[in-house]
């Protein structure tokens, strides 16, 4: 008596579902957007500005200047033009939306972060971006978008 057994799935289909896992993953990393922030030092005034522009449609940013949309998922590099204040964090006035405390310490010459994926659109998050040695920080916005 000869028994055959088939496998359930031959090799060629192993290899399909393996490619379309892997696109799957792939396309979801690849729809996250960058944005960079620049920031410019003088003294303890930090000057903000996105490099693309805000990415927000009209009225997000409630004609706050330094305020750019992100969407879940995105992420941002803030990156700092000169070495005269190398060193800077973020500190949010409530939570953050960044993922894994992304921001907090005193870096120096760029952050870049994830923006966590469980947002609400249209939550606000305001910061300061702060320098070492400095008491006070520019006050920019992040706008969670879709």
């Amino acid at each position: 008596m000869n028994i055959t057994i088939k496998p359930l799935l031959t090799a060629r289909a192993l290899t399909l579902v393996t490619l379309i896992g892997l696109l799957g993953m792939f396309s979801r990393q690849s729809l996250a957007e960058d944005q960079t922030i620049s920031l410019v030092a003088s003294e303890c005034a930090v000057t903000v500005t996105s490099n693309e522009g805000s990415g927000c449609e009209q009225g997000q940013c409630e004609g706050v200047e330094a305020c750019i949309c992100a969407k879940r998922g995105d992420f941002i590099t803030w990156e700092m033009a000169d070495d005269i204040f190398s060193k800077f964090k973020l500190k949010f006035t409530e939570n953050s939306p960044l993922k894994e405390q992304c921001g907090k310490n005193f870096k120096k010459g760029k952050v870049k972060c994830k923006v966590k994926e469980e947002l609400d659109v249209g939550e606000s998050f305001d910061y300061l971006v702060m320098l070492e040695g400095c008491d006070e920080g520019t006050d920019p916005r992040i706008v969670i978008s879709k």
